[in-house]
């Protein structure tokens, strides 16, 4: 009995149970890697009254429902992001699930969702993009690129980006490394562009070099195609939320930490670019 005989569903579930458990570390990522904390040692403890989180405490999403959010020892509240988290990689890593199938993509795929998850929110709580993760995530990206080869918008077949750049008879792994070096230097490069011409005329910094990096890493693992949508997109939610935020306030002057965008629209590329593309394409033809 193979990996295919298995119901979909079932491979469904295991993904999203996996991304539970991968969201509670996640959780310990986001909050003491900007601290410059060791997210081995200590265990998980609360941060009130330090005593440590029994392991039947510490059931992803399930513990907090029964503890009513609260710490059994003290009686601190604990935020509701912890859930949130865990969740949120669950129902990733499932749709993740959905969209590959049981494959070594999945893999692949749930790892990155992985990566770009505590950038978010890193990025949301102390505008911070840590080099720890997008250099990794650079090398890994071109790792997965050479394992599982990715050719959005690089084909090597008749009219696809691959055949236009003479790469009709190189093997699939290798146009999928030229994909991922577009796509790194198509990511990091346009925002470092953009971020060098925001600060010549506004006279001040609009883009750091942490969303550079991250775009780097991002771009190396969905290549150019998905690369150009992933911070199309990050844009559009940005100006909407930015502009939901500023509240009567110039919204030239009203920051937002960028990262969650572009972690944002990096998700929805991996999960349903090639949809969202295949749609304009209709609709352009």
């Amino acid at each position: 009995m193979g990996p295919t005989d298995v119901p979909l569903a079932v491979w469904i579930g295991i993904s999203a149970l996996f991304g539970l458990v991968i969201g509670s570390f996640l959780n310990v990522v986001i909050h003491r890697w900007p601290r410059g904390e060791s997210i081995v040692f200590p265990g998980s403890h609360c941060g009130s009254c330090d005593a440590p989180v029994r392991p039947y405490d510490n059931i992803p999403v399930v513990s907090y429902l029964l503890l009513g959010g609260k710490c059994r020892s003290c009686g601190q509240s604990f935020s509701v992001r912890y859930p949130a988290v865990e969740l949120l990689t669950g129902v990733l890593f499932a749709m993740a699930c959905v969209v590959d199938g049981p494959s070594l993509k999945l893999v692949f795929d749930c790892l990155f969702i992985a990566m770009v998850i505590p950038l978010v929110f890193i990025d949301a709580d102390v505008r911070l993009l840590p080099s720890a993760i997008t250099v990794p995530g650079l090398a890994f990206a071109f790792v997965s690129a050479l394992v599982v080869p990715k050719l959005v918008g690089m084909s090597p077949k008749i009219g696809g980006g691959g055949f236009a750049l003479g790469l009709g008879a190189s093997p699939d792994w290798y146009v999928s490394l030229v994909n991922a070096a577009a796509g790194a230097t198509l990511g990091g490069g346009l925002l470092f562009v953009l971020g060098v011409a925001y600060e010549v005329v506004r006279k001040r910094e609009g883009m750091g070099l942490g969303d550079v990096s991250m775009m780097c890493f991002v771009g190396a693992y969905l290549g150019w195609e998905l690369t150009l949508l992933t911070i199309l997109l990050a844009s559009i939610v940005g100006s909407v939320v930015g502009v939901a935020a500023a509240r009567g306030r110039r919204i030239d002057e009203f920051q937002v930490p960028f990262g969650v965008f572009l972690g944002i629209g990096a998700i929805i590329s991996l999960l349903a670019g090639t949809r969202i593309l295949a749609w304009y394409l209709g609709l352009m033809n």
